[in-house]
């Protein structure tokens, strides 16, 4: 991993999600709340439950809506006043480990199915600890009040806090390979859960898990926008990001436009698995572009590269050393059997057969087309023409290089 690819990486976990819980962590523990928490807790847990299963069920988000409902059940949970020390230990062990338990619930998949097997899952563990507590059968859970002589005086054992140490490493886990807000959302809300687990009164804890309710429902949100603004096959902001930010610059800008060459070629030869192999590469390059530049996916093969406050001479080197540094990348291709995963604008699975046995190295090129508007009333759009006008004389001329438009009369014309 890259160490542009790092810093977005914990960018996207600690912005929004983490900052939101860890800012309503602090209030809470300061006590800057302890006013509005004690009069209007119970209140605002539902609200903020309430609100969350709406943007959820809105976005059919299951694995939202189901933990927006564990959340529901253990602040009810943790309403129950008194409580032993030995059901706050089963309480707080059990915690943890459903919220892992959700990375086995597909997200955006609204069925009743997924939804009732969850359902009846939580509802066998509320009865496993009706059972388990009713009369003196709770010595059942005496193993989680296990402390060795150098513990912490902390309300809850190492058993209680290995699991979270667990379900937190397992979730980050998950975000760490798939970029999801949810995952994020979902390793965010150990916190303030862990925190309700050592919280003694009733409206912290309620508070608490309130906040754990607010990473999830913020995670869904993040979600919809992943979904409208961010190409899933590349991870690359897509068209409606593009359009906003062409929108958005000034005067002096340049934009690249990047097409895969021979890109059919690749998908009629090896099949469609390895063309998105293909994209996915290319599009790890676009990602680390120097020169301040902001990458697209723009459609299909095709890519954009925009330097907002830049002229054309200035970053020429840079879009250059884009070119080089897709030519010079290999990767093996992969029988299309070793990918179960579903598309559904794939068309056909091509058999490759004679790939199925072999791992073959193979490498593509790019063929690019820069442009910068003549003059300040230039509109964007024309540049773009100009820049794909560039793009094609670059394929004309063999590919695998980058070619620089220059404008005249508001005719954009290819100039190697």
């Amino acid at each position: 991993m890259s160490l542009t690819d790092l810093k977005r990486t914990l960018t996207q976990l600690v912005w929004p999600n983490g900052t939101i819980v860890l800012f309503a962590a602090l209030a809470i523990a300061s006590g800057f709340f302890n006013r509005l928490i004690v009069s209007g807790a119970d209140y605002a847990a539902v609200a903020v439950i309430a609100a969350g299963l709406l943007t959820a069920w809105r976005f059919h988000a299951v694995r939202s809506i189901a933990g927006l409902l564990l959340f529901a059940a253990f602040a009810l949970a943790f309403a129950q006043v008194p409580m032993s020390a030995m059901l706050l230990a089963a309480l707080s062990f059990a915690m943890p480990l459903n919220i892992m338990a959700l990375l086995l619930v597909e997200e955006f998949t609204l069925a009743f199915q997924p939804l009732a097997y969850w359902l009846g899952f939580a509802a066998a563990q509320a009865g496993i600890l009706a059972i388990t507590f009713s009369g003196s059968s709770a010595v059942f859970w005496a193993w989680l009040l296990w402390r060795p002589s150098w513990w912490l005086a902390l309300p809850v054992g190492p058993l209680v806090v290995l699991a979270f140490v667990a379900a937190a490493v397992a979730l980050l886990l998950k975000f760490a390979k798939d970029k999801r807000p949810l995952d994020a959302g979902l390793a965010w809300s150990l916190l303030p859960s862990f925190l309700a687990c050592l919280s003694a009164g009733r409206p912290f804890r309620t508070a608490y898990l309130a906040a754990g309710a607010v990473a999830i429902t913020v995670s869904v949100i993040e979600t919809s926008y992943q979904l409208a603004y961010e190409d899933e096959l590349t991870r690359l902001p897509g068209r409606r990001a593009f359009n906003q930010t062409i929108a958005a610059l000034d005067d002096e800008y340049a934009i690249a436009m990047v097409d895969v060459d021979h890109f059919k070629k690749f998908n009629d030869t090896y099949g469609h698995d390895v063309g998105d192999q293909v994209l996915r590469m290319v599009a790890s390059r676009l990602a680390n572009v120097t020169g301040d530049g902001r990458s697209f996916r723009c459609g299909g093969e095709e890519f954009a590269v925009v330097f907002p406050g830049k002229k054309a001479e200035e970053v020429i080197d840079h879009v250059e050393q884009l070119r080089r540094s897709i030519e010079d990348s290999t990767f093996m291709v992969r029988g299309p059997e070793r990918s179960n995963r579903r598309r559904d604008e794939r068309r056909y699975r091509h058999s490759a057969r004679h790939l199925q046995n072999q791992k073959v190295g193979t490498s593509v090129t790019v063929s690019i087309g820069l442009a910068q508007p003549r003059a300040a009333e230039d509109d964007v759009h024309r540049v773009i023409e100009a820049a794909d006008k560039a793009l094609y004389a670059a394929k004309e001329r063999g590919r695998n290089r980058v070619v620089v438009a220059t404008t005249r009369r508001r005719q954009a014309s290819a100039a190697g």
